[in-house]
């Protein structure tokens, strides 16, 4: 993972000093970013002082009890029209979120207005890590809006999947709907957060399918949906959407394929897993 990063980062270099104007545009951006989270931060510490987050402690614990657990989610309405990408990102845009602490960024989204969000297992794992020392984590919306993580309600391991709750203050947030299982070769669509890239929108395909029965999928049994679209660290947890705007995929991780894997030699592509929805419904008792 690293070395493919690398690799990238190296490749980015190069196509933009090319050109100075995309060289400083890109810098812009990342400073942008970092001024935003920089501004979160009092935001974040008002908030903590108002007493109403998620400590490390209780974090642990309710991640614990969590496992296997389900949420109760109002009738799930998925999205019938095709839409185009510009389209797409707009429809994302609102709906995910930036989960950060002290030393931990990832990314998430929103699944009903009143603040249950969905990431990464292993995200909010970190995040209760005692060695990791976090105190509190945030929520930061594309509006720069904060809000603090309260609960973690539903959880599987085994399919790296986390359901959480935010503390909205009484605000009606936008969520994105839940799609279907998405055969390989459909077109599908990432917004996540990767390094110091806020909202960093790519396109791909399903590109492979790891389940053995779509319909028959039990609690416990490890899925995963392989992708061409784009992301990197930070991007844990991010959504995955097909052409109409539903959630079909979460991101999880990706595995670099090496010539050689004993000395991590010559790289050959990377795969990208996510994590397919029929996964997360098995989190979710629909009313």
């Amino acid at each position: 993972m690293s070395i493919r990063l690398t690799i990238l980062f190296s490749l980015c270099v190069s196509s933009y000093s090319v050109s100075a104007q995309n060289q400083e545009n890109q810098t812009i951006d990342i400073v942008l970013n970092q001024e935003v989270m920089s501004a979160a931060f009092p935001k974040v510490t008002a908030l903590k002082q108002q007493g109403s987050f998620l400590s490390q402690e209780d974090g642990k614990v309710q991640l614990e009890k969590s496992i296997g657990k389900k949420i109760a989610l109002g009738k799930n309405k998925s999205l019938a029209t095709n839409l185009s990408a510009p389209e797409i990102y707009q429809k994302m845009l609102p709906s995910t979120i930036v989960l950060a602490s002290d030393r931990l960024r990832g990314s998430g989204y929103l699944i009903s207005s009143d603040g249950i969000c969905v990431t990464n297992y292993h995200v909010i794992q970190m995040y209760t890590d005692p060695e990791s020392k976090n105190s509190g984590l945030s929520a930061l919306t594309h509006d720069n809006e904060v809000y603090m993580v309260t609960e973690i309600l539903a959880s599987s391991p085994e399919n790296d999947l986390a359901i959480i709750k935010i503390d909205t203050r009484g605000k009606k947030l936008p969520a994105l709907p839940l799609g279907d299982y998405l055969p390989e070769g459909n077109k599908v669509f990432v917004l996540g957060h990767p390094s110091h890239v806020m909202y960093y929108f790519s396109e791909g395909i399903v590109a492979k399918n790891f389940i053995r029965n779509p319909k028959l999928l039990s609690p416990k049994e490890e899925c995963f949906m392989a992708v061409t679209a784009d992301y990197g660290i930070g991007c844990s947890g991010a959504p995955v959407v097909d052409q109409k705007g539903n959630i079909v995929a979460t991101v999880s991780a990706a595995m670099a394929l090496y010539q050689n894997p004993n000395t991590l030699n010559n790289p050959q592509m990377v795969l990208r897993n996510t994590i397919p929805v029929i996964a997360l419904k098995q989190l979710i008792d629909f009313k």
